[in-house]
Formats: structure tokens, sequence, C-alpha cells
């Protein structure tokens, strides 16, 4: 390992075996940990919170390391060739992204296009439909005309008072759509108009709506 890591390697070898694969690695973690945020509630979901926030830093971490290799390698005893500097620049700009992508999860107040978030819901859609309880099964999510929609399955029917509820639990009167807006707050900044929700019940189909205004609205309380 301390060879690989001090440039012993082929550039090739670096990138390959130091980069493609371990990024395979990173990726499939990153859905295992969107698959718990899904499905783990209570006290559990700040340690899920908490094992994302560390996989971030390791990853950041991993391909700043992997970048000083590379350039050990693509240095020694020689000058970088075409493929050298193109693997350089390939894993300059992943150190660059996910170093963006680490401050805007840390600091969420940071302004995040909303390519970022079109990137990750292709990524989380391709992890659809997942079961988060017993009655309960996200089937979709898209972000379309700047409006982030979730669609969720439910196995049961809807009372006559279920709207009332979802518009409680989905209003920045709960600490959970609160956190909601804490989370989205980078994205809210570059044009996020609102996150909607579709409930699908055995009867009858219900919508929520955490709009940007109602989140901005909140947030400038906290400051």
């Amino acid at each position: 390992m301390r060879g690989f890591l001090n440039g012993q390697f082929s550039v090739a070898q670096v990138y390959w075996f130091g980069f493609v694969l371990t990024g395979l690695g990173f990726t499939a973690a990153y859905k295992y940990i969107n698959t718990l945020f899904l499905t783990t509630t209570g006290d559990d979901w700040d340690r899920v919170e908490t094992a994302h926030y560390a996989l971030i830093a390791v990853n950041l971490l991993w391909v700043c390391i992997l970048l000083r290799a590379l350039v050990k390698s693509a240095y020694n005893n020689r000058t970088p060739g075409g493929w050298g500097w193109i693997a350089i620049a390939l894993v300059s700009l992943n150190v660059l992204y996910t170093s963006y992508a680490a401050i805007t999860v840390y600091v969420p107040s940071t302004y995040a296009p909303l390519s970022m978030l079109r990137a990750e819901t292709r990524e989380f859609k391709k992890q659809l439909p997942q079961r988060m309880d017993d009655t309960t099964i996200m089937t979709d999510v898209d972000l379309r005309d700047d409006v982030l929609t979730y669609v969720v399955r439910v196995e049961f029917e809807a009372d006559d008072l279920m709207q009332e509820h979802l518009d409680w639990d989905f209003s920045t009167e709960t600490d959970s759509s609160r956190e909601i807006c804490v989370d989205l707050e980078g994205y809210f900044k570059a044009g996020l108009k609102a996150v909607s929700y579709e409930f699908n019940y055995t009867n009858t189909t219900l919508m929520a709506e955490l709009t940007a205004e109602e989140c901005t609205t909140y947030l400038a309380t906290r400051n």
C-alpha cells in the first residue's frame, strides 16, 4: 500500500485500481446509506446521518490521497504523458466536486446548483421502489419544473382527516419539516420551488407540499 500511494505503480494501475474500483465501492456504500435513510427511524436515524457524514469525509480524504499518488506516479522519473495528464485532470475534477458536495452537506446553507440535485435524484431513482415500513413504499422521485417530488404508495385507506394530518405533518410547525428546510436550504437558494409528496392510498391519492417560501420564512427566524 505504501508503494502504491508513493507513486511506485503505473498511472494506469493507480487510476483503475485506486480511483475506479474504490469509486464503485463508495457508490455502493452511498446507496446503502440511502436505503438506511428510508428505512430507519428515531435515534437510529441520527446514527445513519453520522455514518453518512463519516463516509463523505473518508471519501474526500481518499480522493485527495489518490490524487497525490497519481501525481507522484506520473512524475516518477519522467514527465507525464497525455494519458497521465488526463488521469490527473479527471481525479482533480473529482476532488473539486467531492469537496464542494461535502461542503453542501456539512454546511447546508451553501448554495447548491439544481444540477447536483438532479444528479442525486437520478441515482436515488435507481434504488426505487424501496419499502420504508410495513405499509409504505417509495416508488418514485423526480425533479420537474424545479419541484422535488416523492411518490409513495400507502397500503391502507385514507380517512376523511388524512389530508389535514398531511398538511400539518408537512408544515414548518413540525420538526421533520424544519429539518427538510435546513437540509435543502442551498437548493432553495438555487431556485428549488418546493418539495412535494404524492401519497397513493388504496382508495385515493393525496398531496402534501413544503414550499420554498415556507422554508425561507422559517429559516429566516433561525438566523
